[in-house]
């Protein structure tokens, strides 16, 4: 599956912060990191909306300041 990239919605469910994109994420890549055009993390991969077996092309990270905070972690300088 070809993807763009594309970062389509910022999302909160259960009171939890989620970007949306169609990067794909496939099953032993949750955890991997979305980065931007200069390769700084945006986010981390955490779920994949499928309807079935089928992918749908949008998938969720967890915006990287949300996952420092939730580790009381400062990013480094």
């Amino acid at each position: 599956m070809a993807t763009k990239e594309i970062v389509s919605s910022n999302r909160t469910y259960e009171g939890q912060t989620f970007i949306q994109s169609d990067v794909s994420i496939n099953p032993g890549n949750s955890g991997g990191p979305r980065l931007d055009e200069n390769g700084a993390v945006l986010g981390v991969a955490v779920s994949r909306y499928r309807i079935g077996d089928a992918p749908t092309g949008l998938n969720l990270f967890i915006p990287i300041s949300a996952a420092l905070d939730a580790l009381a972690l400062k990013p480094a300088s």
